[in-house]
């Protein structure tokens, strides 16, 4: 019996040996997106996070998380907080997220080297194939876990709206990837160049 339970043991060590690299694996890839004609990659900024649409007492919150975080850049849209060097962005967001408003997202640069921050807004741009109607437009988002937010000026496109900036990534690439729309991608917040 105690040979079992030393296999046992054994097992759940590897299982937790193995998921632990599969999440390893998964945290250290790079995410893409399709802008409506190539695929782009991404890097995740190893030092920030970004609040989409700033609220009042957010401070509080984001320094209960990382103490010596700091706000670097707010416009309208978007405030982009510089963490202290022990705080990890996936991390940090996901901590800051659990608290129900997913305001919060890592901030994204087109290059290894960095360049200017992309901040995805939580909201999904589709360009369906053909016409559709509200009726099978209503199916499709609930299907996606997607929700309708605006007709965009371009024909047979919509702006839907996802839980947050991370979950509109994923569902933008995945969407892509089912092939049944011309193009599925993130809406952005993009900081201006400077020369």
């Amino acid at each position: 019996m105690s040979n079992v339970k030393i296999l046992l043991g054994c097992l759940l060590l590897a299982a937790l040996w193995l998921s632990s690299q599969a999440f390893a694996q998964a945290a250290n890839q790079s995410p893409r997106y399709y802008d409506g004609h190539h695929w782009r990659q991404l890097w995740m900024s190893d030092s920030e996070v970004a609040e989409v649409g700033a609220a009042a007492g957010s401070e509080a919150l984001v320094r209960s998380v990382a103490p010596g975080a700091r706000p670097v850049q707010q416009g309208r849209l978007v405030r982009i907080w510089r963490l202290d060097q022990v705080s990890e962005p996936r991390v940090v967001t996901r901590s800051l997220n659990a608290a129900g408003d997913h305001r919060f997202t890592p901030v994204f640069h087109l290059s290894p080297r960095g360049g200017s921050r992309l901040v995805p807004l939580g909201n999904i741009v589709i360009r369906f194939q053909q016409d559709i109607g509200p009726a099978q437009l209503a199916d499709w988002a609930g299907r996606h876990g997607l929700s309708l937010v605006k007709t965009m000026s371009i024909p047979q496109t919509y702006l839907f709206a996802a839980m947050d900036g991370m979950d509109a990534l994923a569902k933008a690439e995945k969407i892509q990837l089912e092939g049944e729309v011309r193009f599925a991608a993130p809406q952005w917040w993009r900081e201006a160049f400077r020369r």
